[in-house]
């Protein structure tokens, strides 16, 4: 392996050598038609090193609880979900068919169809979102941070525990 780098090593030298020839005879050629032309012929970097790149994150103040997910929000739907939005988002359907029912808080069609674009979504819609999201607080670890969302409703004292 010694003589396979060694010539190796020779072969580099020996093109270093002509690079500068070259260069060297390129000067004189211009000089002597009179342009005189300063060239710098740079060294090439040997045994660089390269650094890995350091990881960095966004600020807390971009930071949103939504982006840490353990599921992909980009996925495509799945065929019970595509029914669904089928229906919902279908035109010549009913808008007074209950679509969600939960305890007291129900949502028609005419509220969901709200979630298309370019449009203001019905406050019953974001009521139902805070409620799932409050409810799955009970879910977190106890060391994780609590928050409450609240409804677009007024807040009564009896219906919210602040424990």
């Amino acid at each position: 392996m010694n003589k396979d780098n060694d010539n190796a090593e020779d072969v580099n030298e020996d093109e270093e050598e002509s690079e500068k020839e070259e260069c060297e005879e390129e000067r004189d050629r211009r000089f002597r038609k009179g342009k005189q032309v300063e060239q710098y012929h740079i060294e090439p970097k040997e045994n660089k090193v390269e650094r890995e790149k350091r990881e960095t994150a966004p600020a807390p103040a971009v930071k949103s609880p939504f982006m840490n997910r353990s599921i992909d929000a980009r996925t495509t739907l799945g065929s019970e979900e595509r029914l669904l939005a089928g229906f919902v988002f279908n035109d010549h359907c009913d808008k007074n068919v209950v679509v969600f029912k939960h305890y007291n808080f129900t949502l028609s069609k005419a509220q969901m169809e709200t979630m298309k674009s370019n449009t203001k979504v019905d406050a019953g819609i974001i009521d139902i979102w805070a409620m799932l999201l409050n409810h799955n607080e009970k879910f977190k670890s106890p060391e994780a941070k609590s928050r409450m969302i609240f409804s677009t409703r007024p807040c009564v004292r009896s219906t919210y525990s602040f424990t």
